[in-house]
């Protein structure tokens, strides 16, 4: 009976992983949303979701791992393991629903990210965007030396994405 147990916890863990990565990589809406003259494209309402339960579940293995600390010595390694991986990827989906965002208008495309705090590209400057079949995203860089990312889980990347291209259009056959 014990073997059955096992076998419906790792099918259960296992659907839970793929309903959260399905959430994680589906942007809520497709289109960024206006704010003021602005563009926003940032994480999608899926990836909020799958950010919340991440955050909490990194705080329930750190809380976990700090009152009930491992018994045997050779434990300690993999117990603090698990603890720096969850403060870890707490830390990143944090990241990502408090710091980073792209916002655009006619002008300019504003960043803000762990590297570009508040950076201002004109859309003038930008060079090149590319996709990395690695990193599965775009790399969109300026003149100005900013380089920066754009993921598919972000709500509006394909909008952002287009305008960018034609921009880059525009300023290789300028009318």
């Amino acid at each position: 009976m014990e073997g059955n147990w096992d076998i419906l916890i790792k099918a259960g863990g296992g659907a839970v992983a793929a309903v959260l990565i399905a959430l994680a990589v589906r942007p809520a809406r497709m289109n960024a949303r206006s704010e003021g003259g602005l563009r926003i494209v940032e994480p999608g309402g899926g990836m909020k979701i799958v950010s919340a339960v991440m955050i909490a579940i990194a705080g329930l293995l750190a809380l976990a791992v700090v009152a009930f600390p491992p018994d045997e010595p050779g434990e300690a390694p993999y117990a603090y393991g698990v603890l720096a991986m969850a403060v870890l990827f707490g830390g990143m989906f944090l990241y990502l629903l408090f710091v980073f965002r792209i916002a655009y208008d006619d002008n300019f495309i504003h960043v803000n990210s762990l590297f570009h705090r508040n950076r201002r590209v004109a859309w003038t400057s930008v060079t090149a965007v590319e996709y990395s079949q690695t990193w599965q995203g775009w790399r969109v860089e300026s003149s100005e030396g900013v380089r920066f990312w754009v993921y598919p889980y972000l709500a509006g990347h394909a909008e952002f994405l287009q305008r960018v291209d034609d921009r880059i259009r525009e300023a290789a056959h300028p009318r």
